[in-house]
């Protein structure tokens, strides 16, 4: 289940931030 909220968290980052500079795992270092 962790998998699944990750790709979701992941999705909505990308989906937020549509900069290339943006790292993939910025909400993990919010």
């Amino acid at each position: 289940m962790f998998q699944q909220e990750y790709q979701e968290e992941i999705n909505r980052v990308r989906h937020r931030a549509r900069r290339p500079k943006a790292p993939t795992m910025n909400w993990a270092q919010q």
